[in-house]
């Protein structure tokens, strides 16, 4: 297959969210030169968000939208086909929308998302490759340290100078039964001395 002389771009602005909110997250298409297939695979990070849903936004007329079945799966594919159409789709803006919650416990700071393809991906009526540049974006958290690792931390050192002040205890309970089981020989040996000294003991 021929390609496209045109760059087709696909691109995820900066958004901003909440520790704890939910936030929609656009992937753009501009400079479309006309398509009849794209797919684009999606990844972010998994330990600060969780994607809930993908919004078909039909900016393509015609065609199928077709997501991965699961919304954990990493990389999350989205796939548009309308590979039966006489002529090309040529729209740009808003191709889907990203549904994401963030984290209650996600520090602030910014969480990166990419959108990626492959050649052979995207193509045109005549089956001939389109070229394409892709942008990722990001997330703007504004949240706080992560407070159950926090708590989780606090816990553990709390369960850990227990524990130690618990050892510590016990040594020194078993040094005081040493002692007294050590005096007690003593004493009874002394009595024994005694005794014998005395004649009671033969």
């Amino acid at each position: 297959m021929a390609e496209s002389s045109s760059v087709l771009e696909i691109s995820i602005p900066a958004v901003s969210a909440s520790a704890g909110s939910t936030v929609d997250v656009p992937i753009q298409i501009s400079g479309n030169p006309g398509v009849i297939a794209m797919c684009v695979s999606i990844d972010y990070d998994s330990d600060l968000l969780q994607l809930t849903g993908v919004e078909n936004c039909n900016w393509f007329s015609g065609g199928s939208f077709t997501i991965s079945r699961n919304y954990s799966v990493k990389p999350f594919r989205i796939i548009w086909d309308n590979s039966l159409a006489e002529k090309n789709s040529t729209e740009n803006g808003t191709f889907a929308v990203l549904h994401f919650k963030v984290f209650e416990d996600s520090a602030s700071g910014l969480s990166g998302i990419s959108v990626s393809t492959e050649k052979g991906n995207i193509f045109d009526v005549s089956l001939n490759d389109i070229a394409f540049k892709t942008l990722g974006g990001s997330i703007e958290i504004s949240g706080k340290i992560a407070s159950s690792a926090l708590e989780r931390t606090t816990v553990k050192s709390t369960e850990s100078i227990e524990s130690q002040s618990q050892n510590e205890t016990s040594g020194f309970y078993a040094v005081i039964i040493s002692i007294l089981i050590v005096t007690v020989l003593f004493t009874s040996f002394k009595i024994y001395i005694e005794c014998k000294k005395s004649n009671f003991i033969k």
